[in-house]
């Protein structure tokens, strides 16, 4: 699995968006569940939605934000 992510900061306002790649099977199950765990190989972790899915693709899109003010 890969992914790509553009990060962020605006005011105490932290976001990401990106995309996932991978089968396209896990793929179509992140987006029907909406809200999954991005688990990154640093052991760092975060939730995200996915807000789009092409049936059939590799790639699902992505976006979370978390307000640190």
């Amino acid at each position: 699995m890969a992914f790509s992510l553009h990060y962020l900061d605006n005011r105490g306002l932290r976001s990401a968006k990106g995309g996932v790649t991978g089968d396209p099977d896990a793929m179509r199950q992140a987006f029907r569940q909406g809200r999954v765990r991005l688990a990154l190989d640093d052991g760092k972790a975060f939730d995200v939605s996915i807000i789009a899915h092409a049936e059939g693709s590799a790639t699902a899109y992505f976006e979370s934000a978390i307000d640190v003010r």
